[in-house]
Protein backbone atom coordinates (compact mmCIF):
# COMPACT_ATOMS: atom_id res chain seq x y z
CA UNK A 1 0.00 0.00 0.00
CA UNK A 2 0.98 3.62 -0.71
CA UNK A 3 -0.88 6.64 -0.43
CA UNK A 4 -0.73 10.65 0.51
CA UNK A 5 -2.41 13.16 2.28
CA UNK A 6 -1.66 17.05 1.72
CA UNK A 7 -3.75 20.12 3.50
CA UNK A 8 -4.06 23.59 2.78
CA UNK A 9 -5.40 26.15 4.09
CA UNK A 10 -6.68 29.78 2.77
CA UNK A 11 -8.76 32.52 2.94
CA UNK A 12 -11.56 34.21 0.58
CA UNK A 13 -13.27 37.32 0.95
CA UNK A 14 -12.48 37.17 4.53
CA UNK A 15 -13.38 33.57 5.65
CA UNK A 16 -10.72 31.28 6.61
CA UNK A 17 -11.23 27.75 4.74
CA UNK A 18 -9.08 24.29 4.35
CA UNK A 19 -8.88 21.57 1.85
CA UNK A 20 -7.52 18.29 2.74
CA UNK A 21 -7.14 15.02 0.19
CA UNK A 22 -6.02 11.96 0.92
CA UNK A 23 -5.39 8.66 -1.45
CA UNK A 24 -4.26 5.00 -1.09
CA UNK A 25 -3.02 2.68 -3.71
CA UNK A 26 -3.41 -1.31 -3.14
CA UNK A 27 -1.22 -3.19 -4.36
CA UNK A 28 -1.59 -7.40 -4.29
CA UNK A 29 -5.14 -7.31 -3.04
CA UNK A 30 -6.10 -11.21 -1.83
CA UNK A 31 -6.76 -13.12 -4.67
CA UNK A 32 -10.75 -13.80 -3.68
CA UNK A 33 -10.71 -10.08 -2.75
CA UNK A 34 -9.62 -9.08 -5.93
CA UNK A 35 -12.33 -11.18 -7.60
CA UNK A 36 -15.36 -9.16 -6.46
CA UNK A 37 -13.35 -5.73 -6.27
CA UNK A 38 -12.38 -5.38 -9.82
CA UNK A 39 -8.54 -6.65 -9.78
CA UNK A 40 -5.38 -6.93 -7.60
CA UNK A 41 -4.70 -2.93 -7.78
CA UNK A 42 -7.16 -0.45 -6.51
CA UNK A 43 -7.51 3.29 -5.53
CA UNK A 44 -9.01 4.92 -2.92
CA UNK A 45 -9.31 8.62 -1.90
CA UNK A 46 -11.51 11.92 -0.70
CA UNK A 47 -11.47 15.34 -0.90
CA UNK A 48 -12.91 17.42 1.73
CA UNK A 49 -13.57 21.77 1.65
CA UNK A 50 -13.93 22.82 5.53
CA UNK A 51 -14.92 26.54 6.20
CA UNK A 52 -14.09 27.46 9.26
CA UNK A 53 -16.50 29.88 10.63
CA UNK A 54 -16.08 30.94 14.29
CA UNK A 55 -12.19 30.93 16.07
CA UNK A 56 -13.50 28.84 19.43
CA UNK A 57 -17.08 27.33 20.37
CA UNK A 58 -17.28 27.57 24.61
CA UNK A 59 -19.31 24.86 25.22
CA UNK A 60 -21.35 25.89 28.64
CA UNK A 61 -23.05 22.76 31.36
CA UNK A 62 -25.28 23.77 34.15
CA UNK A 63 -26.39 21.03 36.84
CA UNK A 64 -29.72 21.80 38.23
CA UNK A 65 -30.18 19.57 41.82
CA UNK A 66 -33.87 19.90 43.03
CA UNK A 67 -34.91 19.02 46.27
CA UNK A 68 -38.20 18.25 48.36
CA UNK A 69 -39.39 18.59 51.46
Amino acid sequence: MAGWTAGYNFNIGGQKFSTVNWNEIEFARNSRYAENQGGETGVNGGLSLFWHPVKNIKLVSHTVIRTTS
